[in-house]
């Protein structure tokens, strides 16, 4: 074999394997945002979303693996470090995001909307509004102040007609007796003798009027005060209220375009559970999350008002120099005209 043969032999035998190398897998980005992704520990993530990315990356023949992050704050971060090629799941195209970042065709038309605790958690706040020292002490000197006159009014009486002999019953009627007193309710059935018993009754009523009058003011103006700052039917309602937002969502801005100050929370876990505890008064986030999580929810606990707002798209986010969008969008575009689009879409969202 001549010297040249050899050459050309060697020079083939080593570029093979260059070319015959695989291209290494891209790595998706991922955070929980049900029902457009799911995470849960040992298994693959699943949802409309990952079902989509999926499905593109069979039209584009490419391998991939996930890589998981907390939210959406930390899948763009990861993005912009490069150190994910394409994130997907609940990412709002935003002005801001668009800057900084590529993005595919939109895969999915939303919204915000908002969460509040349903109308019969009003009652443990207004019992909430009342645990304050200051209330807390009127009504507690009200309810002594009736303790107080039930028993000189039972000492005074006792074993005449109207308030019987015993502590128990006897008492009983002097309470009874000193609420409809205080209350100017006076039914007349229950009536001092006793000239002391009169002077008793006569003082409580003096003195029991403006005491009636602070107490049913305090427990008015809580009951006022609740039904007004828990009456929240639309974002218009959200203004000088606290409002639980996701760190690193679009829904911050949008709170404060509304007046109300927007309290971030690293996640619709923790957002869910400080709205219970009622430190917040709503919850305004994307509405495919928001709507997931009240019909996963079985208490009734929570609920969606008002209508869908500040109108959304979803999109797979790419870095700002990568070559991948192009064909992202035409696997996009190939999966909307062969319905594929359309099967994921009722799969995971009916077809309502």
């Amino acid at each position: 074999m001549s010297p040249l043969k050899i050459v050309v032999l060697l020079l083939l035998l080593f570029a093979v394997p260059a070319h015959a190398q695989e291209t290494p897998p891209l790595k998706v980005g991922v955070s929980s945002f049900e029902p457009l992704v799911f995470l849960k520990a040992g298994t693959k993530p699943s949802g409309f979303s990952v079902s989509l990315w999926d499905a593109l990356a069979r039209e584009m023949g490419r391998k991939y693996e996930f890589v998981q992050y907390v939210g959406v704050k930390d899948k763009l971060q990861a993005l912009k470090d490069n150190e994910v090629d394409v994130a997907i799941g609940g990412i709002t195209v935003t002005q801001d995001r668009e800057a900084k970042f590529n993005f595919s065709h939109p895969t999915f038309h939303t919204g915000l909307d908002i969460l509040v605790p349903t109308e019969g958690g009003q009652i443990w706040g207004i019992l909430q509004s009342l645990f304050t020292w200051d209330k807390m002490t009127i009504i507690l000197g009200f309810f002594l102040f009736l303790v107080l006159v039930s028993h000189l009014m039972w000492y005074v009486e006792r074993g005449l007609p109207s308030f019987p002999d015993d502590y128990r019953n006897g008492i009983f009627v002097g309470i009874y007796w000193a609420i409809v007193t205080t209350s100017s309710t006076g039914y007349g059935d229950f009536t001092p003798k006793t000239k002391l018993g009169k002077i008793i009754a006569m003082l409580t009523i003096v003195l029991a009027m403006p005491a009636f009058g602070v107490f049913t003011a305090v427990v008015t103006s809580s009951i006022t005060v609740q039904r007004l700052q828990g009456s929240i039917n639309g974002p218009s309602d959200l203004a000088d209220k606290r409002v639980g937002v996701i760190k690193g969502s679009a829904s911050a801005d949008v709170v404060r375009e509304y007046g109300a100050t927007p309290v971030p929370y690293p996640s619709i876990t923790s957002a869910k559970k400080a709205l219970l505890q009622r430190k917040i008064k709503a919850v305004v986030y994307d509405a495919p999350n928001l709507r997931h999580l009240v019909r996963k929810d079985q208490t009734g606990r929570l609920t969606v008002v008002g209508k869908l707002f500040k109108k959304q798209r979803y999109a797979i986010a790419l870095p700002a120099s990568s070559h991948l969008q192009e064909r992202v969008d035409r696997a996009l575009l190939a999966l909307m005209e062969n319905g594929e689009f359309t099967r994921l879409e009722e799969r995971w969202f009916g077809t309502e």
